[in-house]
């Protein structure tokens, strides 16, 4: 069996700076909060309960870097423009484009408190309507093909 095509370090960080391009321009996209598990793609509607919705900063993401584990890196500005409009507990995020041109997110993964051990930490779990709700973590990671850089 052949292996598995690979891309360099540079290329990773390239493409994660293009995705991530989608919510960034201007920061007019926007990340909402949802109960329950995340589906099973990008492209499935949004299950769960809208919990929150929050705007990222003018410059969401700075420009990703070797994370010399395999990829590249960009870490999120702090996010801390959201306002409950359900009560529940988050389950899940969903990232979507400045410039919607369909429903899909451009990313997704689970949400939690910090020490949760999940892809983005917000202020808490446990929101309740009317509630602020901030992230003051998030990293998206793009893998390369070496396995350590």
């Amino acid at each position: 069996m052949a292996a598995a095509p690979v891309i360099s370090n540079t290329a990773a960080q390239a493409g994660l700076n293009a995705v991530l391009a989608l919510i960034n321009v201007g920061g007019a996209g926007v990340i909402k909060i949802f109960s329950g598990a995340p589906p099973a793609s990008c492209e499935t509607a949004d299950s769960g309960t809208l919990l929150a919705a929050l705007t990222p900063s003018s410059t969401a993401f700075a420009s990703a870097v070797d994370n010399t584990a395999g990829g590249a890196t960009a870490t999120a500005a702090a996010i801390t423009s959201g306002t409950a409009v359900a009560t529940g507990t988050a389950g899940y995020f969903r990232a979507y484009p400045h410039t919607p041109t369909t429903t899909n997110a451009v990313i997704q993964g689970t949400v939690g408190a910090s020490g949760s051990g999940d892809d983005m930490i917000i202020s808490s779990a446990s929101i309740n309507t009317g509630d602020t709700v901030s992230c003051s973590s998030w990293t998206v990671t793009q893998p390369d093909g070496s396995g350590t850089d």
